[in-house]
């Protein structure tokens, strides 16, 4: 837990111009991860405790928390709080194929259900790899359920830098990667992270899987065929009805 004397650390949040509340929140959280003054494993301080720590709101803390479990430093368990993230091996895995073109390949029709569309201010991580420097940077942000025969198979997150914001007027039941392609915009390359989860209330409902159900998680980044960053991929895969393998 945070030891440090709350003038100080209050004084540390005022003193940063620019950078909205829960942001400077966050960096002060991050770093007390990032030089293993919190170790994997270890269990941060509670949200009213933070609240009294930092002198913020509860809303102010959870956006805080929320960007750093984005980040994959943080994890949420239910019923018992907030956790530092392990540190795990990363292993980049070249096999580029949308889940379109994976279903036409097994025979199956594939579709999809557009669950929001939204611009929002970036967090650290998307920022760094679209090479933002503002902070405040807005991204295009595409939820959607993917189905194959009209069975849903992938809870899914698109990430796009702002200039992509036309998507947000486009027809995106089909293949987001088709609509790309109109206009000459390749994905050629991409960089996956492999994970395991456990379903949360959003995903039980749209996967329809009971509560505490195993998925698979796939973070991909990708790169148009001029290597330029277009965008962060997060897929939530039902385990029950897909086998992922990689040549």
């Amino acid at each position: 837990m945070y030891t440090g004397r709350k003038e100080q650390v209050v004084q540390k949040l005022v003193d940063k111009g620019g950078k909205l509340l829960y942001q400077q929140l966050a960096e002060e959280l991050r770093k007390n991860i990032e030089t293993d003054r919190w170790k994997p494993d270890d269990q941060i301080p509670t949200e009213g405790e933070l609240m009294e720590l930092f002198n913020v709101s509860r809303v102010t803390v959870r956006k805080a928390i929320e960007e750093l479990v984005e980040d994959g430093l943080l994890i949420k368990i239910h019923g018992k709080g907030t956790f530092v993230a392990r540190k795990k091996i990363q292993k980049p895995i070249q096999t580029f194929i949308g889940f379109s073109e994976m279903c036409k390949n097994m025979g199956l029709k594939p579709s999809s259900k557009v669950i929001s569309l939204e611009m929002h201010a970036a967090h650290k991580k998307v920022r760094d790899f679209f090479q933002l420097e503002k902070e405040d940077a807005p991204v295009v942000i595409i939820k959607r359920l993917r189905l194959a025969d009209g069975k849903p198979i992938i809870y899914e997150t698109n990430i796009f830098p702002a200039e992509y914001r036309f998507l947000l007027l486009e027809d995106l039941k089909g293949s987001l990667y088709d609509l790309l392609k109109e206009k000459n915009i390749v994905p050629a390359k991409s960089v996956k992270e492999i994970d395991v989860c456990v379903a949360n209330e959003v995903e039980e409902e749209y996967l329809e899987v009971p509560p505490g159900t195993p998925l698979l998680l796939i973070d991909e980044m990708v790169y148009d065929d001029q290597m330029q960053p277009l965008h962060i991929c997060k897929q939530i895969f039902r385990t029950d009805m897909l086998k992922y393998t990689i040549q």
